[in-house]
């Protein structure tokens, strides 16, 4: 098993973030799972765990996917999940540059303890240290320039018509 960093940027299929992956040769199930960020150690396979860990990193929780993963959880071969990373919901483009502004410069460390096919108990941890300067500024130069070439909304109430720029009314009900 090892940690996957992505940093693909914006955008639907674009991966941002931490990603646990099973580059073994048959399944590995999981047993425990926890970050360390800044001295503090969060289990993840706690209720809340991941969210507690959002938090203190800074992050939105709107902005990332909140996976809780199980003493149990198989990961078959060659099979990733997300660990933090962006959400997949549409306002996951949006989250890209505050996740990477969040993880920028900062060093995490991921314990993990899982079983493989033959019962062996493995204990490992990895440390990932961000430095995200150049990659932030690439995807905001990005993010600029797709935002430039889109044509302005249109705007209602420009067009002379005052009740086009009103929400709608619901019928009473009956």
């Amino acid at each position: 098993m090892r940690v996957a960093t992505y940093f693909e940027g914006a955008g639907q299929g674009k991966r941002t973030g931490l990603y646990l992956t099973n580059l073994g040769l048959g399944p590995a199930t999981l047993e425990k799972l926890s970050l360390e960020v800044g001295g503090q150690t969060y289990d993840l396979m706690q209720p809340h765990g991941q969210e507690v860990a959002v938090k203190a990193m800074g992050l939105d929780s709107l902005c990332v996917m909140i996976v809780l993963p199980q003493p149990g959880t198989v990961l078959k071969v060659n099979e990733e999940g997300p660990l933090l990373a962006t959400t997949a919901s549409p306002i996951g483009p949006i989250c890209a540059v505050p996740v990477m502004e969040a993880l920028d410069n900062r060093e995490i460390k991921v314990h993990m303890v899982y079983s493989s096919m033959r019962d062996e108990r493995i204990e490992d941890s990895q440390t990932i240290h961000f430095d995200l300067k150049q990659d932030i500024a690439m995807l905001k130069a990005l993010i600029q320039t797709a935002l430039a070439a889109q044509p302005p909304a249109p705007n209602p109430a420009k067009r002379g018509n005052p009740q086009q720029a009103s929400s709608p009314s619901l019928p009473a009900p009956k």
